[in-house]
């Protein structure tokens, strides 16, 4: 392959230097061609001129510009002539190319678009680059591989696009270069037709910045026209500044470089009307209304794109999947590589075009012969600039490697042992589990079928050892999901040693796991781990309760759903959790646990608060009265959860019917306390020891639903006539419970109101209404139904009266310090509260002085409020009474910004009283003249500044969200005061 860059950049300037006679045309969008004449010379970059099909020929071209134009996708055509072989540019990629104009190189990269076998090459400038007339351009193509078989000199006469002939000199190639075009498949040189173009200008269509858009006036082709973006004023969309110029040539096309632009944007004829286009792009009219309409321009957006491989790493022959997002939905996407030739990216992807439509994955497959190694790939769109790169790494086809997926795995005697096998292939590997030193080995062929390069396999240590010539029930293969339905496979499992004694399991020990190829019939290690088989154990059973809500149908849904209680309320769902390990492989459900004889394990649920000398209940949990409840679910589920040593037993309390000696369908009735028992039988489990059981018990009592609504000394629920008004109460019901709460009111303005409610963890409820369009002292009923409640909980609530308050103050004289109210009443209590005449301006926060200490319901006088903000000159005081809504007896009202102990109000407006405050001068103490005295006056010192004692104001709060009623009532009453001092 060729040298460095920089080599090939000091053989272009030695080619501008030397070169005698260049000549030929290259045409430029927007400018007409020159014919051309003479010979170029296209020598290589060795100048050997008997090698034979070498790499690294570099072919030159220069050509001077006949007229100014815009230079950005470029075709050269390296056409056989019937004399020569064309030349072989799969190796030629972005790199390979240089451009230079009077000497100076573009420094911008460039984009290979196509590179045909009959040797067209066609490559795209990142940015588009101004040519003056007059300018010289050269190119320089890299990494050609001469197809001439001996000779490296290559004559050509560069014919003008009109299609001049050229000479028939042996070996002579015929070499065009043109500018503008695009990927749209047509003619690349004027006169343009539709399809040149990515796409036409059609007006009201959605285009990409960097598309060439092809335009046609069907008037006069020396008709100007301009490009202009647009504004928007005052929501109408109008035409913009600084156009851009669209020069169409003889025939009247152009094609319009989107580069750049993002937007909408029109055209504009000589008589400033504004151009409409067809889908094709042909003008059709034009209007001169200088608002513009949605369908009268064309949307330019810019593209972004992300791609990615899936995968990290492929085998030779493997298929290699690329998603994509993007805001567009069909496009080209020109894939390459820095370290690879085309021709080597389209072994991998099968083209180096790949064709987008719509987001998505799509598969391509690779060939055997695909290049190995670790690639960035860049993926850049045919005619946008977006773009992305990802990495892959493609290995070599035929050597299978493996490994496990970590080094080590433990499970306990009776579960399952699962394990991973990662191939860097598809394919088939040997599996060997144990050896001889623990006297257990099996062996079995594992096939990667799927192809993710993952095997999931299940070793079932309850069976182990005891299923010799089936040892297909003791191994099997999972897909994604863990069930035995994936497309991997197993193959010729089998115990290589004897069955385990009958009255034995698979013993704890370390078992070895080993994973091998076939190299030519030669076993080969991959790699090594190891399972340790533990002891089992049987741990703990506690009790949990779910509302009658919830979804039980998997283990880690009826975690979520459950909550520690021992006593549930008929209708919920009493669950017991069993922390049990070395069950799972043989005790997977209901059925398996219904009979210890089978296996030595089992649960029961049994009455534990029988009378004396009296059976105890019983329930059946595979009896058929309990096998399918109302709602299509059993009455009694079993959830179990292998991965975490967990199985869960969910009770519909409600559903569920117990036998009682030969009496059965009987319900669980309150009071009742039942066991649910775990137990592991040594007489007919090999796990515990014969003669030997070990179990756990969990204990939960069933009650009567319950719920008791918060009330007043009446039994009486009060609210007032407010919004956000809480109707509250606690229940016996699991927490999570949805509760529908009614308040009706029949009569006179009636109304029926309904809102939800949850049961939280403490039992407690609270839902929530809008009582501001009832009047005061309304009574009404409120009920919880369907619950089971005892009269649906029907109880008695009033709408009481707004609470009340009177205040009054009078003018007066302090040290600004405190503040004297007068009287006041409060029907509910709360506190009265000093602000300044800010209020007056709004200022509701920032206007708070000082607040009094919490006063009790009833009247009180001379309130003596100790202000937070002393006055230090006279102004006016404003007494406000505030409630306690929170019931805290401190003030929240200005931390709270105005949440919390909102002011009492009198018709919408809060009350309120004001007055003057005369803050007095201190009398300065006058100082004793001093007495005569014969010796010298000592020079007087500075006596310090009386400390007052007054406390540094505290900063008040002055922010204001929102406009709330406490909020607007104050301000309400600023207004009033406002307006009566202004009188």
């Amino acid at each position: 392959m060729t040298g460095t860059h920089d080599k090939v950049r000091s053989i272009v300037l030695t080619v501008l230097m030397v070169t005698s006679v260049f000549a030929g045309s290259i045409a430029l969008a927007g400018s007409a061609a020159a014919a051309g004449s003479g010979n170029l010379d296209l020598t290589t970059s060795t100048g050997d001129a008997d090698a034979e099909g070498q790499d690294g020929v570099t072919y030159n071209q220069e050509q001077m510009a006949d007229n100014a134009g815009t230079l950005q996708t470029v075709y050269v055509d390296f056409t056989d002539n019937g004399n020569a072989t064309s030349p072989d540019l799969s190796g030629v990629t972005s790199s390979d190319i240089s451009l230079y104009i009077n000497g100076s190189e573009y420094q911008d990269s460039f984009s290979v678009q196509e590179k045909s076998s009959d040797g067209v090459l066609r490559f795209k400038l990142q940015n588009t680059r101004s040519v003056a007339a007059g300018e010289n351009v050269t190119i320089a193509i890299r990494d050609v591989v001469n197809g001439d078989n001996g000779s490296y000199v290559f004559y050509s006469e560069l014919r003008n696009v009109a299609g001049s002939s050229f000479s028939d000199r042996a070996d002579s190639y015929e070499i065009i270069a043109t500018a503008g075009g695009g990927g749209g498949g047509g003619d690349q040189d004027p006169p343009y037709e539709t399809n040149d173009g990515d796409a036409t200008f059609d007006t009201g269509s959605l285009r990409w910045s960097g598309q060439m858009l092809f335009f046609q006036s069907p008037g006069n082709a020396s008709d100007t026209f301009k490009l202009y973006s647009t504004n928007t004023v005052n929501g109408d969309q109008v035409r913009g500044n600084n156009p851009k110029e669209i020069v169409l040539n003889e025939e009247g096309t152009v094609l319009i470089n989107t580069a750049g632009l993002e937007g909408e944007y029109v055209i504009v004829d000589n008589n400033g009307d504004r151009v409409i286009t067809n889908s094709s792009g042909i003008q059709t009219g034009t209007t001169t209304d200088s608002v513009i309409e949605d369908d009268e321009s064309v949307l330019i957006n810019e593209q972004d794109l992300d791609v990615t491989i899936d995968e990290d790493t492929v085998v030779q022959g493997d298929n290699v999947s690329v998603s994509t997002v993007s805001n567009r939905g069909s496009y080209n996407l020109t894939v390459s590589s820095p370290d690879l030739s085309d021709s080597a990216v389209s072994e991998v992807f099968g083209s180096t075009t790949l064709q987008i439509n719509g987001d998505g994955t799509y598969e391509y497959e690779s060939t055997t012969d695909a290049p190995t190694g670790n690639y960035t790939f860049n993926f850049e769109v045919e005619d946008t600039t977006a773009s992305g790169s990802d990495f892959l790494e493609i290995n070599k086809a035929g050597v299978k490697q493996a490994t496990f997926g970590q080094s080590s795995y433990v499970q306990e005697r009776g579960d399952n042992a699962t394990f991973t096998i990662e191939m860097q292939q598809g394919g088939t590997v040997t599996l060997w589990v144990g050896g001889d030193d623990v006297n257990y080995n099996a062996t079995m062929m594992v096939s990667d079928d799927d192809g993710d390069g993952v095997a999931t396999i299940e070793w079932n240590t309850y069976l182990a050892g005891k299923s010799k010539g089936n040892e297909d029930r003791v191994f099997r293969v999972l897909d994604a999901d863990d069930n035995d339905d994936g497309t991997d496979s197993l193959s010729s499992v089998k115990l290589e040693t004897d069955e385990l004694p009958d009255d034995a399991r698979l013993a704890s020990d370390n078992y070895d796991l080993e994973v091998f190829t076939d190299d030519g019939g030669d076993l080969e290690t991959q790699d090594l781990a190891v399972i340790s088989v533990t002891d089992r154990s049987t741990d703990n059973a506690t009790q949990y309760v779910a509302p009658d809500n919830s979804d039980l149908s998997n283990s880690t849904l009826t975690r979520e759903s459950s909550t520690r209680a021992d006593a549930v309320a008929i209708g919920d769902f009493a669950v017991t959790e069993f922390d049990v390990s070395g069950i799972y492989a043989y005790a997977a459900s209901e059925t398996d646990l219904a009979n210890g004889t089978n296996n030595g394990v089992s649960v029961s649920i049994v009455e534990a608060s029988a009378s004396t000398n009296a059976l105890p209940k019983q329930i059946e949990y595979t009896s058929d009265e309990n096998t399918v409840a109302a709602g299509g679910s059993d009455t009694v589920q079993f959830n179990f959860d292998e991965s975490a040593n967990q199985f869960y037993v969910t009770i519909d309390t409600q559903a569920a019917r117990a036998t009682q000696g030969d009496t059965s369908d009987l319900r669980l009735q309150d009071g009742e306390t039942y066991n649910v028992t775990f137990t592991i039988d040594g007489d007919h489990s090999e796990y515990v020891p014969e003669g030997e059981t070990e179990s756990v018990t969990a204990q939960f009592t069933v009650q009567d639903p319950e719920v008791t609504l918060d009330t007043n000394s009446d039994d009486e629920i009060v609210v007032e006539p407010r919004p956000s008004q809480n109707i509250t109460g606690t229940t016996n019901l699991a927490p999570g419970s949805e509760l529908s709460v009614r308040a009706r009111s029949e009569g006179t303005g009636a109304f029926l109101k309904s809102s939800p409610a949850t049961v939280q963890a403490d039992g407690s409820f609270a839902a929530t209404f809008d009582f501001s369009n009832v009047s005061q002292n309304t009574t009404f009923t409120v009920t919880i139904p369907n619950q089971g409640f005892e009269d649906n909980a029907q109880t008695t609530g009033v709408v009481a009266p707004a609470p009340t308050a009177t205040v009054s103050i009078g003018n007066q004289t302090s040290d600004g310090s405190t503040v004297t109210v007068d009287s006041a009443t409060l029907s509910d209590g709360g506190f009265v509260t000093i602000h300044d005449a800010s209020l007056l301006e709004g200022d509701v926060f920032a206007s708070v002085r000082g607040t009094s200490a919490y006063l009790e319901a009833g009247e009180h006088s001379d309130i003596e409020v100790t202000l937070d903000q002393p006055y230090d000159e006279t102004g006016t005081v404003i007494a406000m009474p505030h409630l306690d809504t929170n019931g805290n007896e401190e003030y929240d009202f200005v931390t709270s910004e105005g949440a919390e102990d909102s002011p009492y109000t009198s018709n919408g407006s809060a009350v309120v009283a004001s007055a003057t405050l005369t803050v007095e001068e201190e009398t300065p103490t006058a100082s004793p003249t001093p007495t005569a005295s014969p010796s010298p006056s000592p020079t007087p010192t500075a006596s310090p500044t009386p400390d007052d004692g007054t406390p540094t104001p505290s900063p008040t709060p002055t922010g204001q969200p929102g406009f709330g009623f406490a909020v607007a009532v104050i301000a309400l009453a600023g207004a009033a005061l406002l307006a009566l001092r202004r009188n």
